[in-house]
């Protein structure tokens, strides 16, 4: 669990510190990893079909949830 809080502890920190846009999308997920649909091209890169969480390895997600919640909940 250390090294998934560290990879969205660090999203966070480079896009709301550092300002890098590019972060939001590993915040933009389906909520149920196992819901994400992981397709990629011959050479490896990601097609239109593509919903698999950001920077997470195909399967390597199974059984996490990302929950947020408005401010002010």
């Amino acid at each position: 669990m250390n090294i998934i809080s560290q990879h969205f502890i660090t999203g966070y920190l480079d896009l709301h510190l550092k300002g890098d846009a590019e972060k939001a999308a590993f915040f933009d997920l389906t909520p149920v990893a196992t819901d994400g649909v992981w397709s990629v091209d011959e050479e490896g890169v990601e097609t239109a079909e593509h919903s698999y969480w950001e920077g997470f390895p195909n399967r390597t997600a199974a059984g996490l949830r990302f929950e947020t919640k408005a401010a002010g909940e």
